[in-house]
């Protein structure tokens, strides 16, 4: 077994641990906590290195500082002009800072309406406030009391499973809480869809919401007059950014391809009706 390695391990699963208490992240965002915790790892001194930092002694340049955030902070991602649809629509998306993008100097940015994480460098926070502010999770320095004031306590085992974390074993004894009032019951949250997708895309705002799905084709022919067996479509569009304009093709008789435009009307004329 290697043990500088299995020592390594430990520190990030308490590091990470730690920070999902403190800031009420879900447990399925653990990845992302370990990889901004070995981020900020290799950016202050190590005692094995005479106090060196490992990014200096890699990049061989001054390290910088002034891009890192608190993790779990409200995010503010811009959001590109042609993603808005009018200068109405909102100019940027409110997520959940909880890293440091890969490639660039920019911020992995959850959104917990999407369940996705996104990479981008247009961020503004709100140092502030965390997630936990916003939300009912669990706050203080325990996990055994909650946002609305409720205890819990835990009642031990006579066998535990820590004995691989913790060094010393301390003889513990169940407490009773005294009896409470009874509270009316407080209104349950939904939960949140399965975390299904990590990229590092940018991301692309949603189209507005319909009540009922639109047709896939509106067309309207009729029969071309003083033109015998000649019929004339109005095809509307309902796709892309030139959605709602209307397009216009011609049938020559006996024919199913339409002609799209005057110069094959006028082509098909020469060849075919001379």
């Amino acid at each position: 077994m290697n043990g500088v390695a299995e020592r390594v391990n430990r520190t990030v699963l308490n590091s990470v641990r730690a920070m999902l208490l403190s800031s009420g992240l879900p447990k399925r965002l653990w990845a992302e906590l370990a990889m901004t915790l070995i981020y900020l790892k290799n950016k202050y001194p190590h005692a094995r290195l005479d106090n060196a930092i490992p990014y200096v002694l890699l990049r061989k340049r001054p390290l910088s500082i002034g891009h890192l955030r608190i993790p779990a902070a409200l995010a503010y991602v811009h959001i590109p002009k042609p993603d808005r649809k009018t200068k109405l629509e909102p100019r940027a998306w409110k997520g959940v800072m909880v890293g440091y993008a890969m490639s660039t100097r920019g911020y992995r940015v959850w959104d917990p309406i999407s369940n996705n994480v996104y990479e981008s460098k247009h961020v503004k926070f709100d140092k502030s406030r965390i997630y936990k502010d916003v939300v009912q999770t669990y706050v203080g320095d325990t996990p055994l009391e909650t946002s609305d004031g409720r205890d819990i306590h835990f009642t031990p085992h006579d066998e535990s499973g820590d004995s691989d974390d913790d060094d010393d074993t301390f003889a513990t004894t169940p407490v009773n809480p005294p009896p409470k009032p009874s509270k009316p019951p407080l209104p349950t949250t939904p939960k949140p869809k399965p975390f299904t997708n990590v990229t590092a895309r940018r991301k692309v705002a949603s189209t507005t919401t319909k009540t009922q799905s639109a047709p896939s084709r509106v067309a309207f022919r009729t029969p071309v007059p003083n033109k015998v067996g000649w019929e004339r479509e109005e095809f509307k569009r309902q796709t892309d950014i030139t959605r709602g304009k209307w397009d216009v093709y011609f049938y020559a008789p006996g024919r199913r391809a339409p002609l799209r435009s005057r110069p094959e009307v006028q082509e098909f004329c020469e060849k075919e009706l001379r």
